[in-house]
């Protein structure tokens, strides 16, 4: 149904550079720079028409009413929804599995986690399924899924891009620690895409500005000293960490 609507939108953008006159496709590139891009989003966030459970069974039946503002900023540049992508339970879990739609699993094995919270949108984009999506993260939930699924996510900084309009609400200290942000399959669309998805509040990020290299820090966290909870990190990860510290090192010095 949602993949239908998709394909009609697509339609209508291919109709709409053809009738394009005023200034041709690079105009029409600087208005909608995502126009007809495929979008998928976090089943927790809002987008009008589609469901929006958080992965709770009680939730089951109800689709979004309106968009979560950062979907509409999406939007308005011109990208497509093509779905949204599973969760745990009210995102409260490192693996995205819940009783309403069931365990979402790595595409490149099947028998391994995708990852979570944004566990449905790793899995999505490391099949190839979707180019890009949203994500939120408050201790790894873009960044683990990413890892997992060989692809690309930024939780950038606190209160530059919306969190509103998705499930469950942040509220006292998780505002300063939730993070709405892009998932990509390429690095380098992370950059543009979080620029839309800040919409009024790009500027805080002085994204346009050039960066000297020289200048920058590189900190190696290469485990986390050692817990019950945790197994070890593989001492062919820590290798690469450290191969990595040092080709960045001696290349900028």
């Amino acid at each position: 149904m949602w993949f239908s609507a998709a394909l009609q939108e697509a339609a209508q953008v291919d109709r709409l550079i053809e009738e394009e006159t005023e200034g041709g496709e690079e105009a029409l590139a600087e208005r909608l720079p995502l126009l007809g891009v495929p979008l998928s989003v976090k089943e927790s966030f809002a987008v009008q028409g589609m469901p929006n459970s958080a992965g709770l069974v009680s939730r089951a039946k109800l689709l979004a009413s309106v968009d979560a503002p950062v979907v509409s900023y999406l939007k308005r540049a011109g990208a497509i929804p093509l779905g949204v992508t599973n969760t745990p339970e009210l995102c409260m879990w490192s693996e995205s599995h819940n009783r309403l739609y069931g365990l979402t699993r790595n595409p490149y094995s099947l028998d391994r986690t995708a990852g979570g919270s944004s566990g449905g949108e790793g899995s999505l984009l490391g099949g190839g399924a979707s180019v890009f999506g949203v994500g939120s993260d408050i201790g790894g939930s873009i960044r683990m899924p990413c890892y997992f699924n060989g692809i690309f996510g930024h939780k950038g900084t606190p209160h530059v891009v919306s969190n509103e309009g998705q499930l469950p609400p942040c509220s006292g200290q998780q505002e300063d620690l939730q993070c709405t942000g892009p998932m990509c399959r390429y690095a380098e669309d992370l950059l543009p895409i979080l620029k839309i998805m800040a919409g009024p509040n790009t500027h805080k990020l002085s994204l346009s500005e050039p960066v000297d290299l020289k200048k920058l820090r590189f900190f190696s966290v290469p485990h986390d000293g050692g817990s019950p909870y945790t197994s070890p990190v593989d001492k062919q990860l820590i290798q690469a960490q450290r191969q990595v510290k040092n080709i960045h090192t001696c290349t900028l010095t």
